[in-house]
């Protein structure tokens, strides 16, 4: 690993203590470095701030002032570098920027708490087909009646760890976040999904291929789905070997005392799922439902309030 200036050394330990959900979640599966996050070693630093030079962005002092620059940057670099990740570290603020891409080969870290950012106000359209983008301690908040993330066509290897999705007060946003077709190795984990009023839907799976993605211990309140897995043509594989554990997803909606419609909607009606779903706290309308049929032996242990009624089911 290279040297670092002391400086710089500041600015990465500083970053790090803003980071507990890093820690906790990020080095289960990544090689250790300096903080404890992973596969950085040998790729690149980009910095954000609001407060930067808006020039080279390798310091805080030379940051980016939108995390867009940083994001093209860093997609110029691993053209160039392709078996290195990078890096972006955010400094608190509001970012009114709709982004259209994601970075690859990269992690990209919040470095302030998210009631002061750092903060994305805006729907967001991804359009690259992002691969290895990883995200840890952002909020995502849409300011109008749409999507507040829209992954669009073949997001792979994209992670959310201690991550918001919201909206502006008084806003429905209809979906918290959605994937789009060929969504393969993606995972949800620690984050937060609410509203006031609460999102439409929660995580959607649009497309009708999904595989080998996992949602685990996130907080989903929505209207409608709380996790839902849309595609239902033939030949789909919209949930295939997809993992749903330790989820609270329910409605906690000032504005409404109803329950959410359904808990986990899985409208492949092919009935090959292999969507497995262990441990989650579902209060909805219809806790697990399944439009093909149910593999019971796939959902274990979920605790529902389905209709009014409390169970500890292995079923819907």
């Amino acid at each position: 690993m290279k040297n670092v200036e002391g400086k710089e050394l500041n600015n990465m330990l500083k970053a790090r203590d803003y980071m507990p959900a890093v820690k906790t979640y990020g080095a289960k599966w990544l090689a250790g470095d300096i903080d404890g996050m992973g596969y950085f070693g040998a790729g690149k630093i980009y910095y954000v701030s609001q407060e930067g030079e808006n020039t080279t962005g390798d310091s805080w002092t030379t940051a980016f002032t939108t995390l867009a620059a940083a994001i093209t940057a860093n997609n110029a670099d691993v053209l160039v570098n392709t078996k290195v990740i990078n890096r972006i570290y955010v400094n608190g603020g509001n970012y009114n920027e709709a982004l259209v891409a994601f970075p690859n080969h990269c992690e990209v870290v919040g470095t302030g708490i998210m009631s002061d950012g750092p903060r994305i106000t805006s729907t967001c359209t991804i359009a690259n087909a992002p691969s290895i983008s990883h995200w840890y301690n952002m909020q995502f908040r849409t300011a109008t009646n749409a999507k507040v993330l829209d992954l669009g066509s073949t997001p792979q290897g994209v992670w959310f760890t201690n991550c918001t999705f919201t909206s502006v007060n008084g806003v429905t946003g209809t979906v918290g976040l959605e994937f789009g077709d060929n969504a393969y190795y993606n995972k949800v984990i620690g984050c937060t999904f609410f509203g006031n009023p609460s999102l439409t839907k929660g995580i959607v799976f649009a497309g009708p291929n999904s595989t080998s993605c996992e949602i685990r211990d996130n907080y989903i309140s929505a209207v409608t789905s709380g996790i839902e897995f849309t595609a239902s043509s033939t030949g789909s594989y919209s949930d295939y070997q997809c993992y749903i554990r330790e989820n609270v997803i329910c409605r906690t909606d000032p504005n409404s005392s109803s329950q959410l419609a359904y808990g986990i909607a899985i409208l492949d009606t092919q009935s090959r799922t292999d969507l497995m779903s262990i441990h989650n706290y579902i209060s909805a309308a219809d806790a697990i439902y399944d439009a093909g049929t149910i593999k019971a032996n796939n959902h274990i242990g979920n605790y529902t309030v389905q209709g009014g009624t409390q169970a500890n089911a292995t079923a819907s």
